[in-house]
């Protein structure tokens, strides 16, 4: 080996080492955990919940020591539980890299549901695999979303003046034996209402 090649395999170990360095403190992962802008629960893979954060606390509505221990599924409402144990079994039973899901289902301790987003995946560490969630409640969003949609889909008044016209084409009047006074009053009608 030449003196380049044994530089440039020491700059790989002090770059490795930092990782290893993050690696391998538990505390400064937790506080990272801790420290997101959504809730984070852990699981293990007989599903008892290992870790929340405050956000977490806050979604869900326990306190940190109540969710600890518990079986995660309690924070699922009963008509998904079933589907979720599932997706969680075959995410610990194979190689599964984080997800993301655009609609996730909680439960929170009043028994009230909410819609979430969350990413959700198994990490690896000392102590075994886990499954992470980290998640928002979007129910508002949701909900803003769908009056928005409401109000985008409500005729407006060219629409309503249009189908008035469709049903009083000339074709239509002659068919019906209407006469043009007659659809030129239900257009008039058509603006007064719209």
């Amino acid at each position: 080996m030449d003196a380049h090649e044994d530089e440039g395999q020491e700059g790989d170990v002090r770059e490795d080492a930092g990782l290893e360095g993050l690696l391998v403190a538990p505390a400064a992962i937790l506080s990272i955990l801790e420290g997101l802008p959504d809730a984070v629960v852990a699981a293990e893979r007989d599903g008892r919940i290992v870790f929340v954060n405050a956000l977490a606390e806050e979604l869900f509505g326990y306190p940190r020591e109540e969710m600890l221990g518990r079986p995660v599924d309690t924070l699922w409402p009963p008509r998904v539980r079933a589907r979720y144990a599932r997706n969680m079994e075959l995410y610990f039973a194979t190689e599964h890299p984080l997800r993301f899901s655009i609609a996730a289902w909680g439960l929170r301790r009043d028994g009230s549901e909410f819609i979430g987003e969350m990413s959700w995946g198994i990490v690896e560490t000392t102590a075994g695999s886990l499954l992470l969630a980290v998640g928002r409640d979007i129910s508002e969003r949701r909900a803003a979303e769908d009056r928005l949609r409401a109000v985008a889909i409500r005729p407006t008044w060219p629409a309503k003046q249009s189908s008035c016209w469709r049903a009083c084409s000339r074709s239509t009047a002659r068919r019906c034996g209407w006469r043009m006074a007659r659809c030129s009053r239900l257009v008039a009608r058509c603006r007064r209402t719209g």
